[in-house]
């Protein structure tokens, strides 16, 4: 059985093995001056926090997303201050000092408040989605933590899908096209929305959807927060406001 934990801590990362079934079974949301979070590994226990830079400022954060890479690495994506953020750590629970030479990445170069909601693995490197000063944000880095160039020329692509906010909550590889669900809100009433990118480019695929855009207005205040390939089909779910 999964469990959920809030840890909060004074400063600094942290992170608890409580020997879950398997890798896939991660919780997160802990924050408090500082970046935290909580892993379940299977068949591990122990704690350990990590104060070393940038994680020593006292900035507010948040990790909100976890992932076991193919060689078995972890990295979270989140934000701290107002910067979106990037750690990997090693097998054994150490920084990963061949990503960005720290192991940990803060997107600079984004808007000020934005943030990663999911990050997944994508051959050798990762692409995550999020926002970026309330517009959608899709992110690509090499395996060594770098920002993806030949992704939309700068590693990311900034969209706002539709006038309002947009943000990006779940992310799918699905063959060359990068699906991303989340909602966007015209005119304040949020809609669910798929975007739909080449996974290599950055462009929108054009075959798909409205140049690449599946938004749903007959669902009215409502936000896709999980999206699923099951054979050639796409199951995306949310939630509804009443």
């Amino acid at each position: 059985m999964k469990q959920k934990i809030l840890l909060t801590i004074i400063s600094g990362l942290i992170f608890i093995d409580i020997g879950a079934q398997d890798a896939s079974e991660l919780t997160y949301r802990s924050f408090s001056n500082g970046v935290a979070f909580v892993s379940l590994l299977a068949n591990k226990t122990g704690v350990k926090q990590d104060t070393a830079a940038p994680f020593n400022t006292g900035a507010v954060s948040m990790v909100v997303t976890t992932t076991i890479d193919q060689a078995g690495k972890l990295i979270v994506g989140g934000y701290y201050g107002t910067n979106a953020t990037f750690v990997r750590y090693t097998t054994t629970g150490s920084r990963d000092t061949t990503f960005n030479t720290t192991g940990a990445l803060l997107v600079t170069s984004l808007a000020s408040t934005s943030s990663i909601n999911k990050v997944i693995n994508a051959g050798t490197g990762y692409i995550a989605t999020g926002q970026s000063n309330n517009n959608m944000a899709t992110v690509k880095l090499t395996s060594t933590g770098a920002l993806d160039t030949t992704f939309n020329a700068v590693g990311f692509v900034v969209e706002m899908v539709s006038t309002g906010t947009s943000i990006g909550y779940d992310i799918i590889l699905n063959g060359s096209t990068l699906a991303i669900a989340g909602f966007t809100s015209p005119a304040g009433t949020d809609s669910p929305t798929v975007m739909n990118y080449n996974a290599t480019t950055g462009a929108r695929n054009p075959a798909i959807g409205n140049n690449g855009y599946q938004q749903f207005p007959e669902l009215k205040l409502a936000v896709l927060y999980a999206i699923q390939p099951v054979g050639t089909s796409r199951y995306a779910a949310g939630c509804r406001q009443p």
